[in-house]
């Protein structure tokens, strides 16, 4: 498999997994025994959010907002570990040989 094939599974799969991992956050707001939890994970994407434009509260589309700015960097994390395991296994490959 080439690299560019392998790279764009990776990120495809990356992106699936931020925004999964978004939406379980999300879903977590509505409990009552992990809304704390639920709140601190998407802590930094509300303030970011809120930070870039102050009157978002009256907007209806806000929650969209937070959820992209919350799949970001899961999906940026993801992506890392994923390139990661590559390189291992390349590197593992290399000494094999």
């Amino acid at each position: 498999m080439n690299w560019r094939r392998r790279m764009s599974r990776h990120l495809l799969f990356a992106l699936c997994a931020g925004a999964a991992a978004t939406a379980i956050d999300w879903g977590l707001l509505y409990t009552d025994a992990l809304h704390g939890f639920a709140v601190k994970a998407l802590g930094p994407a509300i303030d970011l959010v809120y930070s870039l434009d102050p009157i978002y509260h009256a907007r209806s589309h806000r929650y969209l907002e937070q959820l992209a700015a919350n799949v970001v960097p899961y999906t940026f994390w993801i992506v890392v570990a994923l390139i990661g395991i590559d390189l291992l296994r390349q590197v593992k490959r290399k000494l094999a040989r």
